[in-house]
């Protein structure tokens, strides 16, 4: 038979481990709530011009950026995906994470459209040369011939002003990069 020490020192190790074992749900909790809170960007079409870059004397590179997000219709209710180019923060862009756009517009088809066709973004051929850098060191990846070329994703990314949200949004495109003017050697007389 158990005495009255031992019950209340039993009571008292099985609230300790209750105690200890709603910390653990709480933390666990926590963990999910903080995992699932960062929403996933909105996806961006995005496309580089020009297409095939030298990355030893590169210029300026545009990238077009297309946006499309999902809103309810006034009338029907009905959800309708409609352009959202011009709800871009362009003070938010950077590309590869770091490198601001040295200038942005929105391009539309024709005079008056009611929607911009894209949103173009201008970088500084060497910052983009880079991050194209970077990119390649991180993927492993060298050229068996330098007059090949190596096809590099870049990422862009930012947010829409605050009034739409502040929604995150990305995309990436390729570029194709040579490194170098030299010709393949010719074949022997």
């Amino acid at each position: 038979m158990a005495t009255a020490k031992e019950g209340a020192k039993t009571m008292k190790m099985r609230s300790s481990s209750i105690v200890s074992l709603a910390v653990l749900v709480m933390m666990i909790v926590a963990v999910f709530a903080m995992m699932g809170s960062g929403d996933s960007p909105l996806p961006a079409d995005v496309k580089f011009k020009p297409r095939h870059l030298d990355g030893v004397n590169m210029a300026t590179v545009r990238a077009e950026i297309r946006l499309y997000i999902w809103e309810p219709d006034p009338d029907s209710g009905n959800l309708t995906e409609i352009p959202a180019m011009d709800r871009i923060d362009p003070d938010t862009i950077v590309l590869g994470s770091w490198v601001a756009p040295t200038s942005t517009e929105l391009e539309y088809a024709y005079p008056n459209a009611p929607y911009p066709k894209q949103l173009v973004a201008i970088f500084p051929g060497s910052a983009v040369k880079t991050v194209i850098i970077s990119v390649i060191d991180h993927m492993g990846v060298t050229p068996d011939k330098p007059w090949n070329p190596i096809e590099v994703p870049l990422t862009i990314s930012g947010d829409l002003y605050e009034e739409y949200g502040g929604d995150h949004w990305q995309g990436t495109g390729t570029v194709k990069v040579t490194f170098g003017d030299i010709l393949p050697p010719l074949p022997p007389p």
